[in-house]
C-alpha cells in the first residue's frame, strides 16, 4: 500500500500533466509536497490508533463507550488521511480535504460520486 503513495508522488513530480497558469503555480509546489508529507505522517500515526480502538471495541465494550469519541474510527471520507496529490496543479494533502461532488454524463441520467482537487477542480 505504501508503494502506491510513493509512486503517485513520483509521477506527479515528473510534471508530465502539470499545467502552470502563472509563476504562483511554480511557487506553490513546495507547499503541496509538504502537505502531502503531512498527510503521510497523519496516516502513519492514525493506523495504530485505529487498531487500538478496534481492539478496545472487541474486548471491553464499556471502555469503548468512553473512548469512541477520543480515538478515531474509520468513518469514510470525512476522516480519511490517505495522501493525495493532484497531477495538474500539484496540490497535496489528505483525502479528507478534497471536494466531494457528483458527476453525471451517463445515458440513464444517473450521477456518481467523485472527489475533486480544491485548487483546480480536476477529478482525482
Amino acid at each position: 500500500m505504501a508503494q502506491w503513495y510513493w509512486s503517485e508522488l513520483r509521477y506527479a513530480l515528473t510534471l508530465r500533466e502539470f499545467e502552470p497558469q502563472s509563476w504562483r503555480d511554480w511557487a506553490l509546489i513546495p507547499w503541496g509536497v509538504e502537505r502531502w508529507f503531512l498527510a503521510l505522517a497523519l496516516t502513519a500515526l492514525r493506523a495504530p490508533l485505529l487498531n487500538l480502538n478496534w481492539r478496545v471495541r472487541e474486548r471491553c465494550w464499556t471502555l469503548f463507550l468512553i473512548t469512541r469519541y477520543a480515538l478515531p474510527l474509520h468513518n469514510g471520507r470525512h476522516w480519511d488521511t490517505t495522501p493525495m496529490i493532484c497531477r495538474r496543479c500539484l496540490w497535496g494533502g489528505p483525502e479528507r480535504w478534497l471536494v466531494h461532488t457528483y458527476t453525471g454524463g451517463w445515458d440513464d441520467g444517473d450521477v456518481g460520486a467523485c472527489d475533486e482537487c480544491p485548487r483546480c477542480g480536476a477529478e482525482l
